[in-house]
């Protein structure tokens, strides 16, 4: 409930052993729709590496699922994860989003800007371009949190301690460190970068206050069965 993903990882983890233990030969696609039924994000964790959600067109939304983009080892990729609050969120993401959804003026706007955006993010993976990936990466962020902000009553997931860890990342770029933000509906943030400005990240990093602990990630497999001894 912090914001750092454990829906996805978890509810593809109950997906795929469901679908193994009631002996199911399902396609990843279907696993995928079937742990999207669980948490939106969970549909991309059963893939590994780079993943695009499908939004889908059929009612029942079995076509609404998660695709590759490309494997893990096509762009060695960091990720920082900034934690500035472990603490759950006082409005959910699901209830957030519906609430968006319903009061938002801005909705609508940020809506329109998906398709493109996903098409420039596909195009910056493919080509390892990471200066148009951060471009759309960071404005795709920023106009989700506007949108929220928008909502009636407000809906506020970044914190003070989220904008202190963004001006770090933003003092970085114009050292020439490679290196972007993006947060999900909540305060932590999350900073891709360089492999070889891992380093230069979390010392900027830790030198915050408001920073109560790193994690670093990078692409790795999608779910997988571990089959008990």
């Amino acid at each position: 409930g912090a914001g750092l993903a454990s829906s996805a990882s978890g509810l593809a983890a109950v997906a795929l052993a469901a679908v193994k233990a009631a002996g199911l030969d399902w396609s990843d696609a279907k696993i995928s729709a079937l742990a999207r039924r669980g948490s939106g994000s969970a549909c991309r964790s059963i893939y590994g590496g780079y993943v695009e959600w499908m939004r889908g067109v059929r009612d029942d939304g079995e076509d609404s699922h998660a695709r590759p983009v490309a494997h893990p080892s096509h762009w060695d990729l960091r990720v920082v994860v900034a934690v500035v609050s472990a603490g759950k969120k006082a409005v959910g993401s699901t209830e957030g989003m519906l609430h968006t959804q319903k009061t938002s003026p801005y909705h609508q706007a940020c809506l329109d800007a998906v398709p493109p955006d996903i098409a420039l993010a596909k195009e910056a993976i493919q080509a390892k371009d990471f200066e148009l990936l951060r471009r759309v990466t960071e404005r795709s962020c920023l106009r989700m949190h506007a949108d929220m902000q928008a909502a009636d009553p407000p809906l506020v997931y970044l914190q003070s301690g989220s904008w202190q860890v963004i001006e770090a990342v933003r003092k970085l770029q114009l050292d020439g460190v490679p290196a972007f933000f993006t947060a999900d509906a909540g305060p932590n943030i999350k900073i891709f970068c360089e492999p070889g400005a891992t380093a230069a990240v979390r010392n900027a990093l830790l030198d915050l206050r408001v920073v109560k602990k790193l994690v670093a990630a990078r692409p790795g497999a999608g779910a997988t069965i571990i089959e008990a001894s």
